[in-house]
């Protein structure tokens, strides 16, 4: 079944989900210096380590170009599990991002060694057609992709509501909280969020509110200082 196919008789479905945005950073770099087998070869393998020993318990992945979404369904019996399991498998998969590919005969030359990676939970509406979903949208999918955007050079950024406190003291112990300003959800105040301590350096222009035209500046429009 194609998209077109499920579209036409496709419902919209309300449902909790965890959603993560992983990104590899410094991919433009790379691809510009590799010809395109060799992009997609590297690509695959990352999204196969990924799906495979990461996030296997994922409900829906999608390739972003150069990064992943991956949702995580749950409910009030299994939200906590979920977020750990999700929080666990983020932080395993950027510590060992360097050595993804380091199997692959295939690969001969040298690849990326940053990913960042942003997750939110909450609510989303996916479309759905014989038990398929198709897709997800909504703001929810919006703020996990800036969290990832976020989350410089690498590491985690986590929304302020994910819930670390539901973490096991071992993974909370990693994040520490922060604020950020958000464009598009969060542009004159900021937004509660946590970060990897040891990794994520929030850059000066998400510390300060977006101005009336989408760049950073002061709040009544102004440019930057």
């Amino acid at each position: 079944m194609d998209l077109r196919e499920g579209l036409e008789n496709a419902v919209g479905v309300s449902e909790y989900a965890i959603i993560l945005y992983a990104d590899i950073r410094g991919f433009s770099d790379f691809s510009d210096d590799h010809e395109s087998p060799d992009v997609a070869t590297y690509i695959r393998e990352v999204f196969i380590h990924m799906i495979d020993d990461y996030f296997p318990f994922g409900t829906f992945y999608k390739s972003t170009g150069d990064g992943l979404m991956v949702t995580v369904h749950f409910n009030r019996d299994t939200v906590v599990d979920m977020i750990t399991r999700t929080v666990d498998g983020a932080v395993r998969a950027v510590e060992e991002f360097p050595t993804f590919a380091r199997n692959n005969p295939m690969i001969t030359f040298k690849t990326p060694t940053h990913m960042d990676i942003g997750i939110a939970r909450g609510t989303t509406c996916c479309p759905m057609t014989h038990g398929k979903i198709l897709d997800y949208s909504g703001q929810l999918i919006n703020l996990a992709a800036r969290l990832q955007d976020l989350a410089r050079p690498k590491g985690i950024v986590l929304d302020g509501s994910f819930g670390v406190n539901l973490l096991s003291r071992e993974l909370q112990d990693i994040f520490v909280p922060s604020q950020a300003f958000v464009r598009g959800i969060a542009e004159t105040r900021p937004r509660d969020i946590y970060i990897w301590k040891d990794y994520v350096q929030i850059s000066e222009h998400a510390l300060r509110p977006y101005a009336v035209h989408g760049d950073p500046g002061r709040a009544d429009g102004a440019p930057p200082a």
